[in-house]
């Protein structure tokens, strides 16, 4: 999830990284890689919200949900 709920607050965690992610997909694909816990998911769900707010086709491939096979 992208907010941290705190009583009856949702608190939305603001990552300007998401710009940057924005800019370098703008005209390549992208490939998100690093540590566990270093905010991958939460990034890339925001920029994947951004995209769909604006009416965006996007595929997004999780490496876990892909077998060897394919």
């Amino acid at each position: 999830s992208a907010f941290i709920e705190l009583g009856r607050e949702r608190i939305k965690i603001q990552r300007c990284v998401v710009d940057e992610v924005e800019g370098w997909a703008a005209h390549n694909h992208l490939l998100v890689t690093g540590e566990p816990g270093a905010g991958k998911s939460s990034c890339l769900h925001d920029f994947v919200q951004r995209r769909l707010n604006r009416g965006s086709d996007l595929v997004l491939l999780s490496v876990e949900q892909l077998s060897g096979e394919t």
